[in-house]
């Protein structure tokens, strides 16, 4: 063999031992301890930790038996059973009285180193109820700093052990390495990482906190399941990494009453969820959500919500919002909107029924639905927001809102979308004003008012939309807007419409004023002019459609548009070129602009922009 070529004698050696050097990797896997997790055991009002060889060391027991109870439901079976935290439960008969009611059964506890069988009867706790929690008794002590290393350099080698012997106060300081146990958390805590790359969080099961006090997480690595609290006073989670897969969620929270979450990264996959809250006080900066399948944030059941320059990039929809109130600024929200991809759920910017919302200088692109508002019965304010490259900007069904300031741009369908419900339309008068915004390039309508009472648009540019503003059996103000560069009309009201058209410019559009016979309307002071319902010769005048019926004699009515309709200009109206500095990027008006001068109703100017004095 020592004439071999040097290479192929590595080779042979090789084939020799890999065999071995895989059977040896097989055998230390399998040695492995299994890793300490926490239960919750409904039936008899407990949590338990599996104790492995590594935490029996740490807590100073001859040996790794049964489970540590961690913390007693006060009242449940366990508490009047007489077990204790602390102590250890090595068995039960029958399985039912771990999670059923009003089962008799036995629980088997090491009580002062001796097997003891005590009788109960199982009182399940019911899902969502408030757990008051007997935690063990720690000797009162000084609060320290406590070191946790897997290598045993450190005073434990688990998370468990240290909680278990924390006093409120405490550091714990987790060192570098891996760490798969799933911690049961103690209250009063502060607990970090040495250096957040370093110290790598593995369980088979969330991180679990219950019960009132606070706790602190920093500096720490989630990778694969992600932390929980019940009940908590307070949290706060920063500079931290959570990363989740399919079906799981980051952060939970339920009856938190303050969590606070910043400059950390929450990331996840199909189905996930980065932070779920229900009826919990949250508050979210300066972090990145990502790639979540179901949403970055959810906030129900009376949760109330702070989320402040957040980056939400990659989710399928960003902030989920029902009974509850969000309070959101200056968040980038980027989905994942492909409108030729089937699917049989929507996607949302920011998503809010029964909600009460200020959403201001948020940017929401490549969501389904940038903004979509339902049963607001108090009006939601939504300023200086961006809704761009979905299919509908914002949405406001059944809903009352106030929207100014903002940018509703390039999206598939309608810029600004106002209905009432089909099926239950809200009893009281609800109000929706749009004003000081523009919508622009938006694919077939920039304002689509369906069926509501009542919408005020002021002061808007509307430009380059399919059509301008559509007023649908509907009651409205449309006032002192610059509507421009409609592929088909500037502003169309149909039947069974109430509105007023005052001091607008509506200009360069195929039509510009297309009005139904059958709706109600008051106009004055509209500048209309340069609307061509032709772009080739001969030119035909657009700038004044009547639609009217034909009954024809078998009493059927045909729609027919009237055009030119000039008894539909009012005596207040002009038809003059507007004179904008730039068509198509500065609508305001040239020094020398005929309506400079002009004066419309209650002797206001026309148009959006106010001319230069």
């Amino acid at each position: 063999m020592s004439n071999l070529p040097r290479r192929l004698l590595v080779a042979l050696l090789a084939l020799v031992l890999l065999p071995a050097a895989a059977a040896a990797q097989q055998q230390q896997q399998q040695q492995q301890p299994e890793p300490p997790r926490w239960f919750w055991s409904s039936g008899l009002g407990l949590y338990v930790m599996s104790i492995n060889d590594v935490l029996a060391k740490d807590l100073g027991l001859e040996r790794a038996h049964g489970g540590l109870v961690l913390a007693v439901v006060r009242g449940g079976a366990a508490d009047l059973a007489g077990i204790k935290p602390g102590e250890i439960v090595s068995g039960w008969a029958p399985d039912q009285i771990w999670t059923e009611d009003g089962k008799a059964g036995t629980i088997k506890v090491l009580r002062d180193k001796r097997d003891q069988t005590i009788a109960l009867t199982s009182r399940k706790v019911a899902e969502g109820a408030d757990r008051n929690l007997i935690r063990a008794a720690v000797p009162a002590r000084a609060p320290r700093k406590v070191a946790v290393d897997p290598s045993g350099k450190g005073d434990y080698r688990t998370v468990t052990a240290a909680m278990l012997r924390a006093v409120p106060g405490d550091e714990i300081v987790l060192g570098p390495g891996r760490y798969t146990e799933a911690a049961f958390l103690s209250p009063g805590v502060a607990l970090r990482g040495t250096e957040r790359a370093l110290v790598r969080i593995e369980p088979k099961a969330i991180w679990l906190m219950v019960g009132p006090g606070e706790i602190s997480l920093s500096r720490l690595t989630f990778n694969g399941r992600g932390v929980g609290f019940e009940g908590v006073d307070k949290v706060t989670v920063t500079d931290c990494t959570i990363a989740v897969p399919d079906k799981q969620t980051a952060i939970f929270a339920s009856g938190v009453k303050s969590l606070a979450v910043s400059k950390s990264t929450v990331s996840g996959a199909a189905d996930s969820i980065g932070l779920s809250a229900f009826g919990s006080g949250v508050a979210a900066s300066d972090s990145v959500f990502g790639n979540h399948g179901t949403a970055a944030i959810r906030l129900f059941n009376g949760s109330r919500g702070t989320l402040r320059s957040n980056l939400l990039n990659g989710n399928w929809s960003g902030v989920l919002v029902s009974d509850s109130t969000v309070d959101a600024a200056d968040n980038i929200l980027t989905g994942k909107f492909n409108p030729d991809a089937k699917t049989d759920h929507n996607a949302y910017g920011f998503w809010l029924s029964k909600s009460g919302a200020t959403l201001t200088r948020n940017v929401v692109r490549r969501h389904e639905y940038g903004y979509y508002v339902t049963a607001a019965a108090r009006p939601v304010k939504i300023v200086e927001a961006t809704a761009t490259q979905g299919r509908w900007g914002i949405v406001l069904i059944g809903s009352a809102a106030e929207v100014s300031d903002s940018l509703l741009m390039q999206n598939l369908r309608d810029g600004f979308y106002v209905a009432n419900p089909d099926k239950d339309p809200p009893a009281g008068p609800l109000t929706v004003s749009l004003t000081r915004s523009t919508v622009s390039g938006n694919g077939t309508r920039g304002i689509n008012v369906q069926k509501f009472r009542s919408v005020i648009l002021r002061e808007n540019l509307v430009e380059a939309n399919g059509t301008g503003v559509l007023i649908a059996d509907s009651t409205g103000i449309v006032e002192n807007n610059t509507i421009v560069l409609q592929r088909t009309t500037g502003i169309y009201v149909t039947g069974a419409s109430d509105v007023e058209l005052f001091n607008n410019i509506v200009a360069f559009n195929s039509y510009g004023l297309l009005l139904d016979v059958a709706a109600k309307r008051s106009t004055g002071f509209n500048d209309v002019y340069g609307n061509f319902a032709s772009k080739s010769f001969p030119l035909r005048d657009g700038n004044y459609t009547r639609v009217d019926r034909y009954t024809t004699r078998d009493g059927e009515k045909v729609r027919v548009d009237v055009y030119p309709a000039y008894d539909l200009k009012a005596d207040t109206d002009l038809s003059v070129d507007p004179g904008f500095v730039k068509s198509g990027t500065d609508y305001s008006l040239k020094p020398d602009s005929p309506l400079v001068r002009a004066a419309g109703r209650n002797r206001k100017y026309l148009g959006a922009y106010e001319p230069a004095p």
